[in-house]
């Protein structure tokens, strides 16, 4: 009898979702989609109130500027260890965190409580 691995909350919306080209269009799509989840709080980025990776499980200290290094990292990265799919996520990471969380709009720590809503 073969054990589940513990699912990560956010698996729910990726699971149909890794299938993407590598095109540039699709990414650009991928990240939309993703990013519009993050500011509407749907893709949770804290876990037990620290801020963490919501597509690699990676929990950060209270530091923004390293969560956001290894977001736009992964997401522009050119290595071949990263599919399509996974770039794409990392980057609308990347860029919820400079654009919403750094700015302030967003708590970077704290309970995960419902949805934030951004415009």
């Amino acid at each position: 009898m073969q054990v589940a691995a513990p699912v990560h909350p956010a698996a729910a919306w990726l699971e149909d979702s890794e299938d993407i080209g590598s095109d540039k269009e699709d990414r650009d799509r991928k990240s939309r989609f993703v990013l519009k989840k993050l500011k509407t709080g749907q893709i949770p980025f804290r876990r037990d109130g620290k801020p963490n990776c919501p597509f690699c499980g990676r929990v950060f200290p209270k530091d923004i500027e390293s969560l956001i290094q290894h977001a736009t990292g992964v997401g522009k990265g050119s290595a071949h260890k990263h599919k399509a799919a996974s770039k794409a996520k990392h980057a609308a990471f990347g860029k919820f965190l400079r654009d919403y969380v750094k700015t302030g709009l967003i708590p970077l720590v704290g309970p995960a409580v419902g949805p934030h809503v951004v415009h």
